[in-house]
């Protein structure tokens, strides 16, 4: 399973987990190659999230591996 941050400037996002980030990426830089514009994506807990992109503000779209992270913790005894 797969998570999809999309963090804007210093505030994130969780995205839906049927999002498409090939799809949210080449939405972002076409509006980025436009000089700007709105991208509307969908959040966790059925938030809607528009994105205005702008010059000058760093977007990042992250995917984390779910199961790469429960992997890490193999081997570790978790109980007390």
């Amino acid at each position: 399973m797969q998570q999809h941050t999309l963090t804007v400037g210093h505030r994130s996002y969780t995205l839906d987990e049927h999002t498409d980030p090939d799809a949210i990426s080449d939405a972002l830089v076409t509006a980025a190659q436009h000089g700007g514009g709105t991208v509307h994506l969908h959040g966790s807990a059925q938030r809607d999230i528009r994105i205005i992109v702008t010059p000058g503000v760093p977007i990042v779209l992250e995917t984390e591996n779910l199961s790469d992270i429960a992997d890490g913790w193999a081997g570790y005894n978790l109980e007390p």
